[in-house]
């Protein structure tokens, strides 16, 4: 019964690490899908296109600060947005 135990929880043991190992790797290798495929030059797009559509509803805002809207805002947004697609991809 102890030999049955000790082998159980040896496998569990092992699989839980070969897990987490592939889990580490997975977010940089769907970054470099999202390079390759184009999505995330798509995502960035739709935001650009949101700040665009955004900027005479505000007109008082100026040219310079929509940039680092942009820069900041944007690149920040697609990061999560990314994060968030990771788990999804993972399962599917």
């Amino acid at each position: 019964m102890k030999k049955i135990i000790s082998t159980l929880a040896l496998v569990l043991l092992v699989s839980t690490t070969a897990f987490s190992q592939v889990d580490k790797e997975y977010p940089k290798v769907f970054y470099e899908f999202l390079e390759v495929s184009g999505n995330h030059n798509a995502a960035d797009e739709a935001l650009n296109s949101m700040i665009e559509a955004l900027k005479p509803l505000y007109p008082n805002i100026k040219e310079s600060e929509w940039e680092v809207i942009l820069r900041d805002v944007v690149k920040e947004l697609t990061d999560e947005y990314i994060e968030m697609l990771i788990p999804i991809y993972q399962n599917y």
